[in-house]
This record gives structure tokens, sequence and C-alpha cells, in this order.
């Protein structure tokens, strides 16, 4: 991998910290069947990412507030459903209605 390259991605979305987390955002989408934004014939997702940082046709976004309470929900959510299933379990009462809602719940999250 260039080093000289990595630094001017770098330094095109606004310091390493940015960089690397764009890069492993778009890592983690490609591995998991996102398209290429780019033709190219690499089957490396690393070299894919790099690619598609440098050719500008991505980029990190910053969530909006209300983006960001959402997520915070969905958080507190899932701690509270992961919360009661972990005090049933430990009362002996798996499988309960309540406790099979929740794992339903908990796995389709």
């Amino acid at each position: 991998m260039d080093q000289q390259l990595v630094w001017d991605l770098s330094e095109r979305c606004g310091g390493v910290f940015k960089f690397t987390v764009l890069l492993q955002k778009r890592i983690h989408e490609l591995v998991r069947g996102a398209p290429k934004l780019i033709e190219d014939s690499s089957i490396d997702p690393i070299d894919i990412a790099l690619k598609e940082i440098a050719a500008g046709v991505i980029e990190l976004e910053a969530l909006s507030p209300m983006e960001i309470e959402e997520l915070k929900r969905s958080m507190e959510e899932q701690t509270a459903a992961q919360s009661l299933l972990a005090r049933e379990q430990a009362t002996g009462k798996p499988g309960e209605p309540s406790t099979r809602a929740i794992t339903d719940f908990l796995r389709s999250s």
C-alpha cells in the first residue's frame, strides 16, 4: 500500500481518524455485498475502498441531530430488552411469552 496515497487521502478526508472511519465503513459495506462504485477488476475490499475514496465517490457524512437521537433510542431499547431477557433467564423462566418476544426482537436487530 502506498503510504503517500494514504496520507493524501487522510488529508482530503479531514484527518487520519475520519479517513480510517470512512475506509472501515466502506470495507464493511463491500464485504456485506455492496456494489463497487468504480469500475475496477480488484476483488480486495480494501483496495476497492481506497480507490473509491481516491476517486471521490464516497465521503464521510455527519449524522443529523435527529439521526443521533434515533440511534440513541434504538440502543436504549435494545439495552432494556437485553436486561429484561437476562433477568428472566436468571429466574429460570426462559420460554415464557415475554422472553420469546424479546428473543425474537433481539435476533431481528
